[in-house]
This record gives C-alpha cells, structure tokens and sequence, in this order.
C-alpha cells in the first residue's frame, strides 16, 4: 500500500497557519504595547506640566498675599494707616462675669 501525502500536507499547512497566526498576535500586542507607552509617556509630561503649574500658582499666590505687600498696597493705593493702639479697651469684673454665669445656669436647669 502507497501512503499519501495529504496528511503531512494538513499538518504543515496548519502548522503555518499557527505559527502565521501566533505572530499576527505578537505584532498586534507589540503594537498595543509601544502606542500605550506613548500615551504614558504624552501623560507623564502633562502631569509634570500640570504639577509646575501648580508650584507656580502657589509662589504668585504667596507673593500676592504677603503681609508687606498688603500693608503697602493699604498704606499708598488706600491711604490707610495702621493702628498701634486699640481705639476701644473693654473691662468686665469677675463678679460681673459670675453673676452671668449663675443667671445662665440657672436659666438651664
């Protein structure tokens, strides 16, 4: 009997298609792989961005809310000048203060 050579051909042939098919998938992911590192890559650089930005709007937020800078802006724009003593000082004696606080527990209870 004479052997045939359609069972060596199916198996090479779907061999090929194998092995055609396992690189199609290698490519694919490779290609998946450098496209999501760029996307990485394009947001790392905006995140570095976003964070000196944000350094930035605190340094011009502190320059802008510095002490100095206000009272001068009060001082020359404004022409207001600064108190150095209280306009009103207010005295409450301690007896004053227990009475008050008896008046109002009892006003609890």
């Amino acid at each position: 009997m004479k052997k045939s050579a359609k069972p060596i051909i199916v198996s090479v042939l779907s061999l090929l298609l194998i092995i055609t098919a396992l690189l199609l998938v290698t490519i694919a992911v490779r290609l998946k792989y450098d496209e999501l590192t760029r996307k990485k890559v394009k947001v790392e650089n905006t995140l570095k961005t976003v964070r000196t930005r944000k350094v930035n709007l605190i340094a011009e937020y502190q320059t802008f809310s510095a002490e100095g800078r206000i009272v001068n802006i009060a001082k020359e724009r404004l022409n207001l000048i600064k108190r150095t003593s209280p306009e009103l000082k207010i005295t409450v004696s301690k007896k004053q203060i227990d009475q008050l606080n008896r008046k109002i527990n009892s006003q609890y209870e």
